[in-house]
């Protein structure tokens, strides 16, 4: 914030105009689709139980012989088979944090949080006369905040850039082009967060240091009638395009495939 101030006074820069956008940053983390995402995160943590907790961790038998890094064969599966593949990573996690939900020790484990919060986005819990069952959530249910590798849980995911943080930055600029740029306002988040929650504290960020603008440029998404309200009456004008329509997204596990791989239908069951 020093250097700031000092550049503004050395250049006399007038903050008056300035332009708001987000800068998408990829995360230095492998892409995972959902069936290596339960691989993942359910090898973390029975990595860690056999570490920390070798008994508990010898008891599981078979289920931990399953997630050994030698086994990864037999989490390739074709698309035709990815949604039976998924059912029985289900199963694999719920089983496992019901076993130890209530042993304390193992509760408290990073990799254990981890498993629980993978399991609640990715499924939910369905009771009927034979007990309780993980049901897997269609692709659309699953929050944009979920967990995308559990190498780096603060990460988020962006349908239309992907994986990963995004940055937000204010900058000055001058039509003329006779002042340099400078940057007022910085702010890294998760991929999954909106635009238009940025503006109104980006405004209020830069006025805490004489730096807020009277006339901001910005995107679509930061532009809501809300938020031009309430920016004005922090003193500063948004100039922005009006919404459009929403584009919709569709992912390969809304399609259905026959047993050559061959699409046989499309999302909400059309032909092709």
């Amino acid at each position: 914030m020093n250097v700031t101030a000092a550049l503004k006074k050395l250049f006399a820069l007038d903050p008056s105009k300035q332009r708001l956008d987000s800068v998408h940053i990829f995360s230095n983390m492998a892409h995972l689709g959902r069936i290596r995402l339960f691989v993942r995160t359910i090898r973390t943590f029975l990595t860690n139980l056999k570490r920390h907790h070798a008994k508990e961790y010898d008891a599981l038998g078979d289920i931990a012989l399953r997630y050994d890094k030698k086994s990864d064969g037999a989490f390739a599966v074709k698309p035709t088979e990815s949604a039976k593949k998924l059912v029985e990573l289900g199963d694999d996690c719920f089983y496992l944090v019901e076993r130890f939900k209530s042993k304390k020790t193992v509760c408290t484990m990073d990799s254990y949080k981890q498993l629980v919060r993978m399991f609640t986005e990715q499924c939910i819990v369905e009771k009927d006369d034979n007990g309780a069952r993980a049901v897997i959530k269609a692709n659309k249910d699953v929050p944009s905040d979920s967990l995308q590798n559990p190498s780096d849980p603060d990460a988020g995911y962006c349908g239309h850039k992907g994986k990963g943080y995004q940055m937000q930055v204010m900058e000055t600029y001058s039509e003329d082009k006779s002042q340099p740029d400078l940057i007022t306002h910085i702010n890294v988040e998760a991929a999954n967060e909106s635009d238009a929650n940025a503006l109104l504290p980006a405004i209020e960020d830069a006025a805490k240091r004489d730096l807020a603008p009277t006339e901001l440029l910005a995107d679509t998404l930061y532009g809501s009638g809300d938020n031009v309200e309430k920016a004005k009456e922090l003193g500063t004008t948004v100039v922005a395009p009006v919404m459009g329509a929403k584009e919709s997204t569709t992912a390969l596990a809304d399609f259905t495939f026959s047993d050559t791989d061959q699409i046989t239908a499309f999302p909400n069951s059309r032909l092709p």
